[in-house]
């Protein structure tokens, strides 16, 4: 003890820095996803599609419902080596990957789970109608002072409507199976898939 009062005043508090830098060490654990989590997006999104494998051409096993809870097996974003946003999940009995900004730690219900109207979420066509930036006040506004305001807005319904059309085969009815399975078709036809090679080597 003697020895330690002797020690010079720099090397004492070199002692205590390195003393609390071990101790903070030892009692810091990496954050880890929880084991449960919330979906955070609607059906008819396609970030709700659980995939056989964690990338967007991945072939859909399920898709997920507005809130509902799912298992969290793993977080891929942790993969020092090949860290991707997805979730490994597990629901309603069926593994796969989910984008992990589907997922959040709560739920999406705002106070009462029986308010069906309390929903926060974003789907294809929240996504669509927030993408204009309206809201009935400034719609109302921009309607009266500018004439063309209508026409211009029944032209981005069209386009939305086509887009609808070609990825989901529908104008309106929006499906993330049919969103994700355009996606892989898209990807497979213009050879953006990966394709297996037989094992003896050939190319």
């Amino acid at each position: 003890m003697n020895r330690i009062r002797r020690l010079p005043r720099w090397a004492l508090a070199l002692f205590v820095l390195l003393l609390a830098l071990v101790l903070g060490i030892s009692v810091t654990t990496p954050r880890t996803a929880p084991k449960e989590m919330y979906v955070a997006v609607m059906e008819d999104s396609t970030d709700a599609a659980v995939t056989k494998t964690p990338d967007r051409f991945g072939e859909v096993l399920a898709v997920v419902k507005f809130n509902e809870k799912v298992e969290i097996i793993r977080d891929l974003w942790e993969d020092k080596d090949n860290p991707r946003p997805y979730f490994h999940i597990k629901v309603r009995g069926v593994k796969g990957y989910i984008k992990r900004n589907a997922l959040a730690e709560k739920s999406q219900y705002q106070g009462d789970p029986k308010d069906a109207e309390a929903k926060v979420a974003v789907g294809a066509a929240g996504a669509n109608t927030a993408a204009k930036g309206l809201n009935s006040q400034n719609e109302a506004t921009l309607r009266k002072n500018d004439p063309n305001f209508d026409k211009a807005v029944s032209q981005v319904d069209a386009t939305e409507a086509a887009v609808n059309e070609l990825i989901y085969g529908s104008p309106k009815d929006v499906d993330a199976r049919k969103g994700l399975d355009s996606y892989r078709a898209w990807g497979d036809e213009g050879q953006n898939i990966a394709k297996e090679t037989s094992s003896g080597g050939g190319q």
